[in-house]
C-alpha cells in the first residue's frame, strides 16, 4: 500500500477481494463524488454538522455537505500520506461500473486541512450554499475538532470519549 501515486489517477486500485462480500480498493479521483456523497449522508443528522449546517432543510444538507466532503476527499487525496479506500459491491461488469458500498480514511495525525486548502477548494462558494454563519460554525467545528485529535493523541480520555461521541452522532 506504500509507495507513490499519481494524485489524478482516475481508476481504484484493488487492495483485496473477497467473493460474496466485495472488493477493497484504494479509491480512485474518479469515485471522489460517490464517497463524498456517502460521508454526506452518513453524517447529515450529526451532531457536528447539525450544528454547521443545521440551519438547511435535509436535501439542502446534503449538497452542502456533499459539497465540502468532495473538496475535502481531493484534497487528502492528493496528499501522498494519505489514503481513501472503498469497498465496491461484487457483481457483474467492470469494478469502475460497481457502487461503492463503504469507504475509510487514512490520514496521519497532523493531517488536518487547512484555511488555505479550503479556500482553494471551494469554501467560498460553500459560503454562498450554507451563508456566512454556516461557514463560521463549519470553522469553529473544525478548530475544535483539531484540538480534539490534538488532545486525544496526546492521551487525554476526555478528549478521546468526546471525539468518539461528535463522529458517532
Amino acid at each position: 500500500l506504500e509507495g507513490p501515486r499519481d494524485a489524478d489517477d482516475l481508476s481504484d486500485k484493488v487492495v483485496a477481494s473477497c467473493p460474496g462480500k466485495g472488493t477493497l480498493v484504494r479509491i480512485g479521483s474518479a469515485r471522489i463524488q460517490e464517497a463524498a456523497s456517502l460521508a454526506a449522508a452518513a453524517f447529515v443528522e450529526s451532531p457536528a454538522y447539525s450544528f454547521a449546517f443545521g440551519h438547511l432543510e435535509v436535501e439542502p444538507r446534503l449538497r452542502a455537505l456533499s459539497q465540502m466532503f468532495v473538496a475535502n476527499l481531493t484534497i487528502l487525496r492528493k496528499r501522498p500520506t494519505s489514503n481513501l479506500f472503498g469497498v465496491v459491491a461484487d457483481g457483474p461488469g467492470p469494478l469502475g461500473s460497481r457502487p461503492l458500498v463503504a469507504f475509510f480514511m487514512v490520514v496521519p495525525l497532523g493531517g488536518e486541512i487547512g484555511i488555505v486548502e479550503m479556500l482553494e477548494h471551494g469554501l467560498v462558494s460553500l459560503a454562498w450554499r450554507i451563508g456566512v454563519p454556516g461557514v463560521t460554525r463549519l470553522l469553529e467545528m473544525a478548530k475544535f475538532s483539531d484540538v480534539l485529535l490534538d488532545d486525544a493523541a496526546a492521551g487525554s480520555a476526555v478528549a478521546q470519549a468526546v471525539s468518539a461521541r461528535l463522529l458517532a452522532g
